[in-house]
């Protein structure tokens, strides 16, 4: 119920709830973005690629987001965020 410690996300699976509200600009771009990694999943799934060429693909898209991280700077932060994890842990 509401204002429990959990609620169950997209996905059917139990998770602790986020006691702060998400600014509605946020949410919205937050949204868009899941929905256009959705249709990415579908259009790699319906491609006919057999597993060898899925794998490639999730290669791809992996070493272009690594790349992103590194040249857009966001790398740092990324790291930043894990050592403040593993500091509150």
């Amino acid at each position: 119920g509401s204002g429990g410690l959990y609620e169950t996300d997209g996905q059917g699976r139990r998770v602790l709830r986020n006691p702060f509200a998400l600014p509605s600009e946020y949410a919205q771009v937050l949204a868009e973005r899941r929905a256009t990694v959705h249709k990415l999943q579908a259009s790699v799934q319906d491609s006919g690629l057999d597993a060898a060429g899925k794998q490639e693909v999730e290669g791809a898209l992996k070493a272009y987001f690594a790349d992103w991280l590194v040249t857009s700077g966001n790398l740092r932060q990324v790291l930043d965020l894990v050592n403040l994890d593993r500091e509150a842990a």
